[in-house]
């Protein structure tokens, strides 16, 4: 079963509290306007809700870890590492990085920007100049989580063949205080925009990133809702909702979220037997391949 358009799900409300259906979202005003704004209210509301099987992604991504004899302090403000052989373009703006085997420099410092050549450091942070030659290490200790990124499931350590536990900051930071421990991650937490590995990958490592993502807003008449099928009632019955109590149809609007509760609990249960099955197979194929 197709999934109803951002269009038509605003028509199929307007024609229930009896407004003329438009053509166009993007050039929607009045009662229309606020519909497509509460339909996108809607999705985040239900997204909330529980881990809805459509919004299931799984990536792969590797430590960072490099090593050269061409990599340079300078003290500039902001200061900057530099590598003659241009090999920094695996690591990313914003995480942290631990320096290792430098004459000077070894410590934990945050990166602002990365271009091949060249890692720029915070403002905050403070280099010694010193110039290439020793055998420099340079390994992430942050890294970015995908930008869908809604909630995390699990992460696993592919290369060693062992799931991560997860773990907050402030019990990472309390009971692991030596912050340049290098060994296999056995913790993660997840720090804003980045999920943090302890203890610091002493290798390059495989991990499996399995997450629950963010719905897309819906902006384009075309455009389907990320939720699953069996939400798009929820979202006509929520917007709805909106929309009355908007119009101080105050008795309607409560019958109307009575039948969203409703729907909200099939949909719920549906969606369980839906990830049962699904998590079901991926753990039985796994164990085949062993």
């Amino acid at each position: 079963m197709a999934k109803t358009s951002y269009l038509n799900l605003t028509n199929k409300i307007l024609r229930q509290i009896n407004q003329t259906a438009i053509t166009d979202v993007t050039a929607a005003t009045g009662h229309a306007l606020l519909i497509t704004n509460y339909l996108n209210e809607a999705q985040i509301s239900i997204y909330n809700e529980v881990n809805w099987y459509s919004l299931f992604k799984s990536r792969v991504f590797r430590s960072v870890r490099y090593t050269a004899s061409t990599i340079a302090f300078t003290n500039a403000n902001p200061d900057t590492i530099t590598d003659s052989a241009n090999g920094f373009a695996d690591f990313a703006a914003g995480t942290f990085i631990l320096v290792s085997g430098s004459a000077s420099n070894n410590a934990i410092y945050r990166v602002t920007t990365v271009a091949a050549g060249t890692l720029t450091l915070d403002s905050t942070e403070q280099l010694t100049a010193e110039l290439a030659g020793a055998s420099v290490t340079i390994t992430a200790i942050t890294y970015p989580v995908a930008s869908d990124f809604g909630r995390s499931l699990d992460l696993a350590d592919e290369t060693n063949d062992r799931a991560l536990v997860e773990d907050y900051t402030r019990p990472l930071d309390v009971d692991s205080p030596d912050f340049d421990k290098t060994d296999e991650p056995r913790f993660f937490s997840v720090e804003g925009a980045f999920y943090r590995l302890y203890p610091i990958p002493s290798e390059v490592i495989r991990y499996r990133d399995r997450y629950w993502k963010v719905p897309v807003a819906l902006a384009a008449n075309a455009e389907t809702s990320d939720l699953p099928i069996e939400c798009e009632n929820l979202l006509i019955q929520s917007a709805l909702f909106q929309i009355l109590e908007y119009q101080n149809k105050f008795e309607y609007a409560d019958r109307v979220k009575s039948t969203f509760t409703y729907l909200l609990e099939k949909a719920i249960v549906a969606n369980q037997k839906i990830l049962n099955k699904t998590f079901k197979f991926q753990y039985r194929n796994k164990a085949e391949q062993y």
